[in-house]
């Protein structure tokens, strides 16, 4: 998640909060943000070096986002396989356990908040296909985002804003 220009506060605080609290520390941070100015990404390849770059370079590879789809799909395929039993006993842990119950809201209410960031994130980078294809790919629970990573425009070694590989 990158920080908004005209915005004076950080993104890692929301960042850190969010391992502890999902979406809800993410919320005050998506409620101040604003787009930025100038088009930015793809990311230049200067600004993908270094050490603490490590996961945005990744990213603007096809490594990690196939990685991600593939870990992806067998989860969803292990939920789908999974059974009426397991799925009854879900429901009621849903009904029993708060952690159970808070993590699936987080859940939705990160897949609600998809086709924004996935639209914006496209717009950024200028893909052609975005009003097509991102609606679609938004209303994929975790297989979309990843599929998402895999199809969008990437920088890699190229050095200039804006050309893909």
């Amino acid at each position: 998640m990158t920080s908004c220009i005209p915005c004076k506060v950080p993104a890692w605080p929301f960042l850190a909060g969010s391992c502890f609290l999902g979406v809800f520390a993410l919320l005050p941070f998506m409620a101040q943000w604003r787009p930025m100015k100038e088009n930015v990404l793809p990311p230049p390849a200067e600004e993908l070096e270094g050490w603490n770059k490590l996961f945005m370079k990744g990213a603007e590879t096809a490594y990690l986002p196939l990685a991600l789809l593939l870990a992806s799909s067998l989860l969803v395929g292990q939920a789908a396989t999974a059974g009426g039993a397991a799925w009854s006993e879900y429901l009621q842990l849903f009904d029993e356990s708060r952690f159970i119950h808070v993590t699936s809201i987080d859940f939705a209410m990160l897949t609600a908040l998809l086709p924004f960031w996935m639209g914006n994130d496209a717009q950024l980078r200028n893909w052609g296909p975005r009003d097509t294809v991102v609606p679609i790919l938004s209303c994929l629970p975790v297989v979309g985002p990843a599929l998402y990573l895999v199809l969008r425009p990437k920088t890699f070694m190229t050095g200039t804003p804006g050309s893909t590989k």
